[in-house]
Formats: C-alpha cells, structure tokens, sequence
C-alpha cells in the first residue's frame, strides 16, 4: 500500500521488481518519500536500493543504459542540486555521474521542473518536457533534448522556439507528454493550454530528433480546437494520443468543429506521416482525460480516469490487443517507370471524354493506347490520384470521388467524406492533382501557387489546412497546369500552353531545381494535356 499518488512505474533489471515515482511517503508501512523499488511477489521494498532524499514529488521515471532517469519537481536530490531530472544507480539509488544537467527558468504559474521524459531505443538521447526556460545554460523552452553518448549528458544542439509563447493564462507549462517512435527517427509532443492557434496549445506535434538545428519546426501539427490532450504513445503504425479532445483536424475551431473537423473523442490514432487522424475510433469517455497510453507488442493500454472505452464497461483502465486488429496497409502510389493516364486527355483536339495510357519512363515515351471512357464522361473531371487501387478524381461538382481501377475497366464511384471541409471549395477548380509523402499537391485555376494538404490514405481523410509548397515555385507558371502527377521525388506538371510534360524537385511542401521539358509535341510528338494525369497503383 503507498500512502500517496503514484506518478510512474518502470520495471526493474531483474524483472522481479518495479520502481514506483510519485507523491508519497511510505509504502506499506516503510519509509520511502517519492521513490521506492518493491519486490512484485509481495510488494515489499527492495532494500538495497536507498531512496534519495528530495524535496519534491517525482512524475516520470525511465530505465535506459543501465541508470534510472528521474523526473520530476525537487530542487534537491541526494544533497545535490540538481533540479528537475537525476540519473541513478538501479540497484543502489546513488546519484549517477553521467548526468549532472540543471534546469532553471520556471514559466509563469508553474513550478520548475520536468514533468515527462523518455529515451530513445538505442539510448543515444533523451527527450525531456516541462516547466523550464533553460538547460545546463542553453535557451530551451519546455523542450530539450540530451545526448546521453556524452560523459556526462550534454544538451544537443536541438532547438525549437515553438514553446516559448504562452497559452492562455491558467496554463504556464502547457506541454503534457512526450513518446519518441521505436525506430528513434522522431518524437511527439503533445499539450494543454485553449484554442491559440498557431501556438502549440492543445495539440499534437511531431519533431524529428535525427536532425540538429536552433529554431527547428514541427514535421506537422494536428489541433483539437480547444481541448486538451494529456498522453502520447507511438508505436510503428501509429502515434496514439488521449485527453478530453472531441475533434482532431481542426483548423481553426475555437471549441466548436471548423470547417474539415474530425470528430475523435478522448483517444485516436493519427498517422505518423502526416498527423491525420486513422480510421480507429473506439471512442472514450472524456472526464479529465486519458492519462497514460502504453503500446506494446501485446496491445494498447489505456489509464484514464472514467469507465468507458469502446463502448464497454472498462473502469479507468483498458486494453485494445493487436490480435484481431487490422494493420494499416502501406500507401502505394505508382513509381515510374510505367504508365501515366491521362484523364480527359484535351491535346491533339481529343474531346476529353477518355483515358488514354503511355509508357513513359521519366525522361522518354513509349507506345500509347485508349482506353475510351469505361462508361464514364471523364470531361468533368478536375485531377487524377491513384493509391492503392482506388483512382481518386476531383469533379466539376465540387466532390472528391474514389473509383477502383483495373487498368481497362472502373467501378461505382463513391463520394469521399470531406467533412465540410475547405478543399470541397477548391476541388471543382483544380487543374492539377498529385500525392507525395502522405500529401495531395494541386494547382488552382488562375492561380499562382502549388498547394498542398495532407491526406492519409487509410482513412480518406483530407487535411483541413492548406499549405503553400515553399522553394523554387517562382521557376513554374502554376496557372498553366493541366495535370500532374510524382514519382522519385520529382513533379511532372503538363502545360495548357503548349502540351508539353515539364520535371521539377520535390520533396516534403518544397520544390527545388528548374523546370525541364521531358516531352512534348516539339520533342516525342506527345501532347500531354489533361484534365488530370495518375500513375496505375494497386
């Protein structure tokens, strides 16, 4: 029995015994302030492990490199200050040497200290969140990131100043939890604090840990719309991620759904790739919130503070296994070199009623054929997608509409559920339509920019947020696109002036390079008009 909260556990080396962290001063009758080892046969305390004096409560707890990372609020440990975050010995609790980092700079309202903490699989770094302004000296707002390679840790040079602005007043630390992936590419924070967008307040936010850099930014960001999300676990096919929210996607409702709003109450999972939320919607009761998520090679745990979850009866702790699950299915988009579409082929003086196919390898054509219409006036489409076996097409309607595609033949069209969203204004304007890295890239007519909103193919879910793609985008004239499609991280656009197939750079929201013609009436005698152009993907 512990006489207090228990903020965290983590399993011993031996596997006979757990660490408890939290707000307590005895356990089972035993003096042990804040941290404890005990034995899981009976629950006593392992005597060997000395707990450490400490003036505050501790909330976080990670096992990594043969030390006991600790996180939490003290300013002393073990007669040292050292604020916030202390590596000990497991079996002894004697401070470790290879950690001597100090915290300083508490955010108004809030106690100095670190509230969440984890470590990467190969123990090279540790992320660390909460209410603090600097690390061992260097500027980090709530946010940092150690390099445990060093004797001792030192602070890496990762950076982001995406925490440094306050949210709404009541909320001085508003970051809640931090999970970093299983393959260690990256991390997600997750925080409290109202609808201030585009702060970092009540959302989800993915950052690269491989990288370096002094004012980094997040990879995406996905918002509730002014509720607060307490807990993050990744696992490799999803980030889950729990609290009291009703909506993801949600740009830029301000406690209300905005325009494109998700509803995913108190737990979804969102796709690593573009933080959109997946199919899975079990739904949970909201109270405070779900507080804790833990993936493992099992299944899902879930720790909140209600009874509900999917549905069923589950007081304050659930647990979804992965046997009977479904996998999420990796997106498959067409790579060249192999056939490109084109869909209402306008060149030539073709009516663009049909299909036509043509070999083409990136930078040379081969032989062409029609397919004709396949019962289908493709005149009224606006772009052209192909994931997956599903031929995705705007139409002049205004509606997204997915088809199955094989090769000489389509079935029913369906309607994709844009949620009110704003890309169902733009869909019956699009000239051109590609998909690259969990992204749907389009032109406008009469307008000069390449855009870009995520979409994740599981779900068919379009993002609520539009992007304008950054980088060389001067070299290209957008409103003179008519159709396009990627592949090997180049974009091929067609041109309405002309008919011919131009190659520019692209990689995640960023053209680079110059434009090159790779074919066309003057070069192969291919005139590349379309209402929209799509590689075959099954």
């Amino acid at each position: 029995m512990v006489d207090g909260a228990v903020n965290a556990l983590a399993l011993a080396p031996d596997g006979t015994s757990v660490f408890l962290g939290g707000a307590f001063s005895r356990v089972n009758g035993s003096a042990a302030r804040n941290l404890a080892r005990v034995r899981l046969s009976d629950g006593t305390l392992v005597e060997s492990f000395r707990t450490p004096a400490m003036d505050g409560q501790v909330f976080d707890l990670e096992l990594a490199r043969g030390r006991l990372y600790v996180a939490g609020e003290w300013r002393n440990i073990a007669g040292v200050y050292r604020p916030g975050l202390a590596a000990l010995h497991p079996d002894t609790g004697a401070l470790h040497p290879s950690l001597r980092v100090t915290i300083a700079g508490a955010r108004r309202n809030a106690q100095l200290g670190v509230r969440k903490i984890d470590v990467s699989a190969d123990g090279s770094r540790l992320v660390m969140i909460g209410s603090f302004a600097k690390v061992s000296g260097a500027v980090r707002h709530q946010l940092a990131v150690l390099d445990l390679t060093r004797w001792p840790a030192q602070v890496s040079r990762w950076a982001t100043g995406r925490y440094e602005p306050y949210c709404i007043d009541i909320f001085g630390s508003y970051v809640r939890d931090v999970d970093i992936s299983p393959d260690g590419r990256y991390f997600v924070v997750v925080s409290v604090g109202g609808a201030e967008y585009p702060k970092l307040c009540d959302a989800a936010a993915r950052f690269e840990l491989r990288t370096s850099g002094l004012q980094l930014q997040p990879t995406w960001v996905d918002y509730t719309g002014g509720d607060a999300l307490l807990s993050v676990g990744v696992t490799g096919e999803a980030v889950y991620v729990g609290g009291h929210q009703r909506w993801f996607n949600n740009p830029y409702g301000v406690e209300n759904a905005g325009a494109g709003t998700v509803a995913r109450r108190g737990i979804a999972a969102l796709d690593p790739l573009n933080g959109l939320p997946l199919s899975w919607n079990p739904g949970h009761d909201r109270g405070v919130g779900v507080r804790e998520l833990v993936g493992t090679g099992e299944g899902l745990y879930v720790g909140s503070d209600t009874n509900n979850t999917g549905g069923e009866y589950h007081p304050r702790l659930a647990f979804f296994p992965l046997l009977g699950g479904a996998a999420v299915p990796p997106v498959n988009a067409g790579v060249l070199p192999g056939d490109v579409h084109l869909v209402g082929a306008t060149g030539n003086g073709a009516p663009g009623t049909d299909v036509r196919a043509r070999y083409f390898t990136g930078s040379s054509t081969g032989s062409g054929r029609n397919l004709g219409g396949m019962g289908v006036n493709w005149r009224y489409a606006r772009g052209a997608v192909m994931l997956n076996g599903q031929l995705y097409t705007g139409w002049s309607d205004g509606k997204l509409y997915a088809r199955s595609f094989s090769g000489s033949s389509v079935g029913p069209r369906r309607a994709v559920n844009l949620y009110r969203g704003r890309f169902g204004g733009e869909v019956a304007k699009l000239t051109g339509l590609a998909f690259d890295g969990g992204r749907f890239y389009y032109t406008i007519s009469g307008q000069r920019a390449l855009y870009y909103r995520y979409f994740t193919r599981e779900s068919e879910i379009v993002g609520a947020e539009r992007f304008t793609a950054t980088g060389n985008t001067g070299a290209v004239d957008w409103t003179q696109v008519s159709g396009m499609f990627a592949s090997g991280g180049n974009l091929y656009y067609a041109s309405r002036a002309d008919g011919r197939l131009f190659r520019v750079g692209l990689s995640s929201g960023r053209v680079s390079g110059t434009p090159t013609a790779v074919s066309g009436p003057g070069i192969d005698g291919v005139d590349w008009r379309a209402k929209g152009l799509f590689l075959k993907a099954n």
